[in-house]
């Protein structure tokens, strides 16, 4: 029996690091089974509620599975600052939506201890030591693995890279447009989202602008058509407006204009294909958030809620199909005035008992999407989720959904 105060989510925080799912003795130090996934550049969303305490400070790390300290987390990632902090009924909400780093973490599996309070100087200011359940970070894929400075007098004086990193880029002497080209990026189309993360710094000059083309000749490639990032994380997604000739090469470019000094490096970059800023493979993603509370998670409109990734061997079974007629007598024979389709799919998997309590609560949830690997998204309409045990660890969780139906009417009905 294991009993804490955790909130129903899908990353949740323990008062007990014996409390971790993994440490059980039941489940035999088993982080296979189940995982919570999430890409290099962020945790998974989460919310702590905890008895209100005064003279906080930010004080949260990083820990392997052994108990190993690997980073601090305000430190090198500034954590806190992507925070919300509400205080509701005496009790402290720390609400993170899952945002990019500016850097990447380390990919393996770890968990967060956040001590809150001063930091120790004060017994009756501290709100307490908790601790995450295990995540899994992956490792981020890029669309590119490399620079090149323009061609000749169009190329910066002074060049630099490392791999999708510009270490330097410097015009001192300008004599004409200066600019440097990525990798081509290939089979780009119409509707393609080139979506670009990077940490930027204007040392001295002008900024470069930074923009997605193709030089077919074919005209304007993406809205918008460029972007002039600015110092610090830059996030800036391209919309492809037509499909380029292959024959040319689509690539990311930093262009300063004519007679301009400038000085400027680009590090930590993620570049990647469409619309979705979580960037593992071929994974099913549901998300979900409501219009009010709910067991006491605090959704305040600023929250987007929780987000689950799930793992590739999971996957959606063919849909069945329930239709109901709407038919009326005519001349002898029943007209159909009306059809209405509802696809009912379903997916099984196996998970601990956090995430049981975790996908027992979603249902009630009023928004519900899902992405599937494929990064088609909808709308959940109806969900309904089963939770038998299956062994001393693990709960098989059945889950059957509704997307939206389809409503055909006989216009001549």
């Amino acid at each position: 029996m294991n009993i804490d105060n955790r909130l129903n989510l899908p990353f949740p925080f323990l008062d007990a690091l014996e409390k971790q799912a993994f440490r059980q003795a039941k489940c035999n130090g088993n982080l296979k089974t189940f995982q919570i996934l999430t890409d290099a550049r962020r945790f998974p969303p989460f919310e702590m509620r905890v008895t209100a305490c005064t003279g906080a400070v930010c004080d949260w790390e990083l820990y392997d599975i052994q108990d190993n300290l690997i980073a601090d987390l305000d430190a090198e990632y500034n954590i806190c600052d992507y925070f919300d902090y509400d205080i509701v009924g005496g009790e402290l909400i720390i609400q993170y939506d899952g945002d990019p780093f500016c850097t990447d973490l380390p990919t393996g599996q770890y968990y967060i201890k956040a001590n809150l309070g001063d930091g120790g100087l004060d017994p009756d200011y501290e709100c307490g030591t908790f601790y995450s359940e295990v995540v899994t970070i992956c490792k981020n894929p890029t669309l590119i693995t490399g620079w090149h400075n323009g061609g000749g007098a169009l190329g910066f004086d002074t060049f630099s890279s490392d791999g999708e990193e510009i270490i330097s880029a410097i015009e001192i002497a300008p004599a004409g447009v200066a600019y440097c080209f990525s990798d081509p990026v290939p089979n780009i189309e119409n509707g393609n989202i080139i979506t670009a993360v990077f940490c930027f710094l204007q040392n001295s000059g002008t900024r470069p602008v930074f923009s997605f083309v193709n030089d077919d000749g074919g005209g304007v490639l993406t809205s918008p058509v460029n972007y002039t990032p600015v110092d610090g994380i830059n996030i800036v997604q391209f919309t492809v407006i037509r499909t380029p000739n292959p024959a040319f090469a689509s690539y990311l470019q930093f262009v300063v204009n004519p007679a301009a000094l400038t000085n400027f490096l680009v590090n930590d970059v993620l570049f990647y294909r469409d619309d979705d800023l979580f960037p593992l493979q071929d994974n099913m993603i549901i998300e979900y958030t409501n219009s009010c509370d709910l067991d006491n998670i605090y959704y305040d409109g600023l929250w987007r809620g929780p987000k689950i990734v799930f793992q590739p061997k999971i996957d959606i079974t063919k849909p069945e199909y329930e239709i109901t007629k709407d038919a009326l007598p005519r001349d002898g024979y029943l007209l159909i005035k009306k059809t209405t389709t509802k696809k009912k799919y379903k997916f099984t998997f196996y998970a601990p008992e956090f995430m049981a309590d975790a996908m027992n609560l979603l249902p009630s949830h009023d928004t519900i999407t899902i992405t599937d690997k494929f990064g088609d998204t909808a709308t959940i309409k109806e969900i309904n989720v089963n939770i038998t045990p299956s062994s001393h660890c693990y709960f098989k969780i059945d889950v059957e959904m509704y997307i939206d139906p389809a409503n055909v009417a006989n216009c001549c009905a």
